[in-house]
């Protein structure tokens, strides 16, 4: 298994409009696993393979990626009904900046 098939995986997606549209029919239910997902589709790679992938393509993923990833982040944070948090304008925490638990571009799948 390799991030080769995470990116083969990924073009396969960008070139299919159906595959698109399945991928955000189970994420809309909270049902899409990446990993199954391309494992069923003939590409076989690891979480570990798809967040080295995603670390890779950091500032060059899709608007499908993207959004698949703010989904992901929002259930593992329990904050689907949340309010949007404020930037905080000149202290110490920045709303860019990673925190102890935040969580990196990859680790949101």
């Amino acid at each position: 298994m390799s991030t080769q098939n995470v990116h083969r995986f990924r073009q396969a997606v960008q070139a299919s409009p159906a595959l698109q549209s399945e991928i955000r029919s189970l994420a809309d239910r909270g049902a899409f696993d990446p990993v199954g997902f391309g494992a069923a589709r003939g590409f076989a790679f690891t979480r570990a393979d798809l967040a080295t992938a995603l670390e890779q393509l950091s500032g060059q993923l899709t608007d499908l990626e993207l959004d698949l990833m703010g989904r992901q982040r929002r259930a593992a944070a329990g904050a689907g009904d949340l309010e949007p948090r404020k930037p905080v304008v000149g202290g110490a925490s920045s709303p860019t900046a990673p925190t102890a638990g935040s969580k990196s571009v990859a680790q949101a799948y």
